[in-house]
């Protein structure tokens, strides 16, 4: 099985930043237990996705983590995450 993997050159979070694309079942893991969060609290889904995605100098990184870490190196982070999920942005007419 190959599951993606993008690279995140020259990030502050450490010297080899990798999202990593997950498993069905993990996709499916954290789509439970983000649950119970409100519908309209999408930027802390997208951290609960993230911190199972992220991972740093070959380390996973947890929630508590992600929250500690400049937004400045979060918020590309999701974009790139959202690439993976094939969330790319389009433009408006295209297609």
């Amino acid at each position: 099985m190959n599951l993606q993997v993008i690279h995140i050159p020259n990030s502050p979070l450490g010297k080899t930043v990798e999202l990593r694309e997950l498993t069905m079942d993990a996709f499916v893991a954290v789509n439970k237990a983000t649950k119970n969060l409100a519908e309209d609290d999408t930027m802390e889904t997208s951290m609960n996705y993230l911190a199972h995605m992220l991972f740093i100098d070959g380390k996973p990184t947890t929630r508590q983590q992600l929250g500690q870490f400049p937004m400045s190196a979060i918020m590309p982070l999701l974009t790139n995450m959202n690439e993976l999920f094939g969330l790319g942005e389009t433009e408006e007419g295209e297609g």
